[in-house]
C-alpha cells in the first residue's frame, strides 16, 4: 500500500515488530498517539479483571477495532501474522493508555490545573470533568494506595533499558566470552541459561580479573540459593520441572504465567520451549497428581502412627503452677518440648516446595497469621547463615493475612534488627513445624493438613487437666461432604 511502513520480520513468540530497523519505534509511537487522541480517558480498564467488570469501565471492542483499522492503514504486515501483531499491539495500548492517564493525573489533576485542549488531546475534552471526578473519589483513592503498597512489595528491578533483552543478551555473552579467550572460567558458565540472564537484568556482573558473580546484597543470597539448587539437582534430591526450575526454587516465588523470568514479557510455551511436549501429553501434570498422592499417603501413615502412638502413652500427672501458664491469651509463639521425641510432622515428608499457612496460638483457636510456602526439609540446614533448631523447618513469608499480626515476635529473629513477622514478608524465616498447615489443592489433602496441627492442649502440657472444650471455630473444620 502506498504511503504505508511495511513490517518485514516479527518475534513469532510474541508479535513484536523486528525489522527494518528501528521499525518497532515507529510501530510503538503511532500506537501511543492513537491511544491519546482516540480513546476516551473516562474509560478506567483496558480490558475486564478482578478491579472491575462493569461494561461502562471497560474499553469497548468496538474502540479497539477502530483503533486496529487506524493502524492498518499506515503499516503493511507480513503475510498472516496481522493477528498475532495485532494481540502484542493491544498490549502494548494497554500500557501506553495507563501510563497517559498516570501523567494526566501526575501533571494536571493533582495541581489542579486543566490541559489546553485546543493544543493537544482534542477529544478527550469532554470526558475530562468525569476523569478528575473519578480521581478524586474514595474508589479510585483506595485503588492507588492499594497500588503502591503492591509496587512496595518487589524488592528485585530490572536494569535492562529500553533494548530489553534483545539487545543485553549480545553485551552478558561478549563478556563471557571475554573472560574465557584470557583463559578464566565465568562462575555464571554452569548456570542455566534463564538464571544467568536473570541476574545479570537485575543487576548483577562478573569479575573481569577473576570471573566471580557480582551482585547486590539483594540478590546474594538468591544467587547462593541457585548454586544450592544446582548441586541439589546433580545429586538427584531436586528436580527441575518447567517454571519450577532452579531459578524459581532460588528467588523463592512462583512464576507468573504469560511472561518468563530471564526471558521477557514471552508466554511459557516459548520460554520453556524444551517442555512444549508436556502440554500435549499431560504427562507433567499425571506426575503433579501422582506426587500429590504419594506425600497424602505418607502423610496419612504419619498421623496414624502419631496417633497410635500417643494412645499407647500413659496419662502424666502434671501440677498446676503460676509461673508455668501463660500471661497472655494473644499470639503468643511458646513451644516446648520441640524435642527429638514428639511425632514427626507431614512437612518432614514432602519432596517439593508446597504452599503452607503459618498458625499461631490465640486464645484456644489457631489462626493463620501469614501465607507462604514451605521448603524441602534436609538434614544440618541453615537459615540466614544459623543452624535451623529441631522441630523448626524453613518457610518462605509471601504475605501476612491481617495486620494484627505484623507486629507479632518471631519465633527466631532473622536479626537483632528483625524481630518482627512484618520483617518477614517476602524473605525465608525459621518456623516451628507444628504450626505450618500444608496447603493442598485437593480436599482430601486439606482435611489431612489440617489434622496435623495439635490442639492448644497438646501444645501446653503444663497447664494440667484439660478443661470443657471450647467452641469450634469453623475455619478450622474441613468442608462438610454435602459442600464437596
Amino acid at each position: 500500500m502506498v504511503g504505508c511502513t511495511t513490517i518485514t520480520e516479527i518475534n513469532e513468540a510474541t508479535g513484536e515488530p523486528l525489522a527494518p530497523g528501528q521499525i518497532k519505534t515507529t510501530f510503538v509511537n503511532q500506537l501511543g498517539y492513537l491511544v491519546r487522541e482516540s480513546v476516551p480517558i473516562k474509560y478506567k480498564l483496558w480490558k475486564r479483571n478482578k478491579v472491575s467488570d462493569r461494561p461502562e469501565d471497560i474499553v469497548p471492542d468496538s474502540e479497539k477495532d477502530l483503533l486496529w483499522k487506524e493502524v492498518s492503514l499506515h503499516f503493511n504486515f507480513p503475510p498472516g501474522k496481522a493477528d498475532k501483531i495485532k494481540g502484542w499491539a493491544f498490549k502494548k495500548m494497554a500500557i501506553q493508555f495507563a501510563s497517559f492517564k498516570k501523567k494526566l493525573v501526575a501533571n494536571f489533576v493533582n495541581k489542579g490545573l486543566t490541559p489546553d485542549f485546543d493544543k493537544v488531546w482534542k477529544k478527550q475534552r469532554e470526558w475530562w470533568n468525569e476523569f478528575v471526578n473519578y480521581k478524586h473519589s474514595a474508589d479510585s483513592m483506595a485503588a492507588s494506595i492499594q497500588g503502591k503498597m503492591n509496587a512496595s512489595k518487589k524488592t528485585n528491578f530490572h536494569r535492562l533499558g529500553p533494548g530489553g533483552y534483545k539487545v543485553a543478551v549480545p553485551k552478558w555473552e561478549k563478556m563471557e566470552n571475554n573472560l574465557i579467550v584470557k583463559g578464566i572460567v565465568p562462575q555464571t558458565l554452569s548456570w542455566p541459561k534463564r538464571a544467568r540472564y536473570y541476574f545479570y537484568a537485575h543487576g548483577g556482573t562478573l569479575d573481569p580479573d577473576t570471573g566471580m558473580f557480582v551482585t547486590s546484597d539483594v540478590l546474594r543470597e538468591a544467587a547462593q540459593r541457585l548454586e544450592d539448587a544446582m548441586r541439589r539437582t546433580e545429586e538427584g534430591t531436586f528436580q527441575p520441572n518447567r517454571e519450577n526450575d532452579e531459578l524459581t526454587y532460588a528467588l523463592g516465588n512462583a512464576e507468573h504465567t504469560g511472561r518468563t523470568r530471564g526471558v521477557g514479557v514471552v508466554p511459557w510455551k516459548y520460554g520453556f520451549s524444551g517442555d512444549l511436549e508436556t502440554y500435549r501429553s499431560r504427562c507433567r501434570s499425571k506426575a503433579v497428581v501422582a506426587e500429590k498422592i504419594h506425600s497424602l499417603e505418607n502423610r496419612i501413615m504419619s498421623l496414624e502412627a502419631a496417633v497410635g502412638q500417643r494412645s499407647d502413652q500413659p496419662a502424666a500427672n502434671v501440677e498446676i503452677s503460676p509461673s508455668s501458664q501463660r500471661r497472655s491469651s494473644v499470639a503468643s509463639t511458646e513451644h516446648p518440648n520441640l524435642g527429638a521425641d514428639r511425632p514427626r510432622d507431614p512437612i518432614d515428608d514432602i519432596t517439593v516446595r508446597t504452599q503452607c499457612e503459618l498458625l499461631v496460638l490465640y486464645g484456644k483457636k489457631l489462626k493463620v497469621c501469614a501465607e507462604g510456602y514451605a521448603e524441602v526439609q534436609e538434614q544440618g540446614g541453615t537459615i540466614h547463615c544459623q543452624p535451623i533448631p529441631e522441630g523448626f523447618a524453613r518457610v518462605f513469608v509471601d504475605r501476612i493475612t491481617e495486620e494484627r499480626w505484623e507486629d507479632m515476635d518471631l519465633p527466631i529473629p532473622i536479626s537483632p534488627e528483625e524481630t518482627e513477622l512484618q520483617h518477614a514478608v517476602h524473605t525465608w524465616i525459621a518456623w516451628p513445624k507444628r504450626d505450618i498447615r500444608l496447603v493442598q489443592a485437593d480436599t482430601d489433602s486439606a482435611r489431612c493438613s489440617r489434622q496435623r496441627s495439635p490442639t492448644p492442649a497438646d501444645r501446653n502440657p503444663s497447664v494440667g487437666p484439660p478443661s470443657p472444650p471450647p467452641a469450634r471455630d469453623p475455619s478450622m473444620d474441613p468442608p462438610s461432604p454435602a459442600a464437596q
